[in-house]
């Protein structure tokens, strides 16, 4: 069971463990390792930045991820 599996491993409640395997399923490899590595730009951004010049990429970051679990 992969999802017990990574409960385990990273402690975490196993019905959360399941419902984030159901949305990387609506990913491909691709798009993960893009949006990992977006996420890493936008906390160096918003630790760096002010905060009013980080919340126009933040929102347009977290807009185009919720789109695509949408769909």
């Amino acid at each position: 069971d992969p999802a017990g599996t990574m409960a385990s491993r990273l402690k975490m409640n196993p019905y959360s463990a399941r419902k984030i395997i159901e949305q990387t399923r609506r990913f491909t490899a691709s798009e993960l390792s893009d949006f990992i590595s977006k996420t890493a730009d936008m906390e160096v951004m918003l630790k760096s930045a002010s905060s009013r010049s980080a919340i126009p990429a933040l929102t347009l970051f977290v807009t185009r991820i919720v789109v695509k679990i949408r769909r």
